[in-house]
């Protein structure tokens, strides 16, 4: 991965295409944010976003400031990082780039429930949901379903039922384990907590076996485990 880094950048000093070089700095970040480099990533973004005012190029600009709102949520800058993600979102409208609006309105929406405006949050969730629909984004769709099923179990006053549906349409349509995983992750989450139902979520417990990355085995095995002595104690 290093060697990719540097080719990147390699291939960034020499490029002379303005709005290729803000798409290669947009990936870069997200290389870098991925390999918790966040520092590196947040001074790519920046550069690329400023290349993209340079340019006028208001479609990448939205990317890169989605990204820059990730890597600014994550180093603790929460309320910077909402006003990149609100920013990004208005150039969507302006482009019209509908599919980018509701990756824009899924982060905002995160950004938003760490700031603990949880039901604006839901209202961000929903929108870009009714946005993929309108794109056929699948792969998008599982991934903004799962924000949304995941925060209505954290709510106050949860609502398992509707995240339970909201969980099942996430994974019926996921397309990468990653999504699959944290569906099935909810789901369990949902049917042991939300119904004490522990054989249905002892069931999607071992579904998260096949397909959840190898950091997470052990603790799924667990938990796995743990629902397994829960259903012999309603038996007695």
């Amino acid at each position: 991965m290093g060697s990719i880094i540097e080719d990147s950048i390699n291939i960034n000093d020499e490029l002379s295409d303005l709005k290729r070089k803000c798409e290669v700095l947009n990936t870069l970040g997200l290389i870098l944010k991925e390999l918790g480099n966040k520092k590196e990533a947040k001074g790519k973004l920046e550069e690329s976003v400023r290349l993209c005012d340079e340019i006028g190029n208001k479609g990448q600009k939205a990317m890169s400031l989605n990204t820059l709102g990730l890597i600014l949520k994550e180093l603790g800058n929460k309320k910077e990082a909402k006003g990149k993600l609100e920013e990004s979102v208005r150039l969507c409208d302006e482009t019209g780039n509908k599919g980018q609006k509701a990756m824009s309105l899924n982060t905002l929406g995160l950004i938003l429930k760490e700031l603990g405006n949880k039901k604006e949050a839901i209202k961000k969730f929903e929108e870009s949901v009714r946005l993929c629909d309108e794109t056929g984004d699948k792969g998008s769709k599982a991934m903004c379903l799962n924000t949304l099923g995941g925060l209505l179990i954290y709510m106050p006053e949860p609502d398992y039922s509707k995240a339970k549906e909201i969980c099942k349409e996430a994974l019926s349509l996921a397309m990468d384990n990653r999504t699959k995983d944290t569906a099935l992750n909810y789901l369990v989450k949902i049917y042991e907590i939300g119904f004490n139902d522990y054989v249905t979520a002892y069931k999607y417990c071992e579904k998260r076996r096949t397909v959840a990355s190898k950091e997470y085995k052990t603790k799924i095995s667990e938990d796995c485990k743990r629902l397994k002595v829960l259903i012999e104690k309603e038996k007695q």
